[in-house]
């Protein structure tokens, strides 16, 4: 699925059940701003959360949505994943375990691992991953009382340490994951930084975590 398809296929969607843009914004939690931009054809690669709240909002299965997209893209973040700055890039190599939409089951622990590699000039020293999730708490009513549900993937911690890692060289890096309690699909977003806290690679997507939680 192309970009051009996406746009199509919000649009046609959209119109089958009769929601503006402003009320597909609002299902979706995005700014009403950054939905045109995308249904103008501006965003070339939209984030898989994104693309997860317009399927969520739409009522279509994320998994389907993300996984024709992603099949009909070249996103820059999963095959080279290079830094335009000569001296600093890095590849993302592989998924170890728990590839894109891999099932887990409710309350699952689990260890996901990624491999990269230090594809620029410098060595890595000194450098993390940290977690940019945004949870959001939702609740539902029992009676008076109001019930916490949770539908976001819990990391044991919110940064991993990167080893030191010459050019040239590839690094596994892990972390566990508890799976949410109820039914979800659920993404947790990476990025590097340096010894500064700055990022290393601020245009590109980063490494995530992406399960498909079910009951067994």
């Amino acid at each position: 699925m192309s970009s051009l398809d996406l746009v199509n296929f919000l649009r046609q969607e959209a119109r089958k059940q009769n929601v503006s843009d402003s009320e597909l914004a609002r299902r979706a939690k995005i700014s009403r701003n950054a939905l045109l931009k995308i249904m103008a054809g501006e965003v070339l690669h939209p984030t898989i959360r994104t693309l997860a709240s317009l399927a969520y909002a739409l009522d279509h299965n994320p998994h389907h949505l993300v996984s024709q997209y992603l099949a009909g893209t070249t996103a820059p973040t999963r095959g080279d994943w290079l830094r335009k700055k000569k001296k600093d890039a890095s590849r993302f190599i592989r998924d170890v375990n728990y590839p894109d939409g891999d099932m887990v089951a409710i309350g699952q622990r689990f260890t996901k691992q990624w491999e990269i590699a230090n594809q620029g000039e410098q060595p890595w020293v000194g450098r993390r991953l940290v977690c940019l999730d945004q949870v959001s708490q939702v609740y539902r009513k029992s009676g008076d009382d109001y019930i916490a549900l949770n539908y976001s993937l819990t990391p044991a911690r919110t940064e991993i340490a990167v080893p030191s890692t010459m050019p040239g060289q590839s690094v596994l890096l892990e972390m566990d994951f508890v799976a949410p309690s109820s039914p979800a699909w659920v993404v947790s977003y990476w990025k590097m930084v340096d010894e500064n806290r700055q990022l290393c690679f601020p245009e590109l997507e980063g490494l995530r975590c992406c399960v498909s939680v079910i009951a067994v």
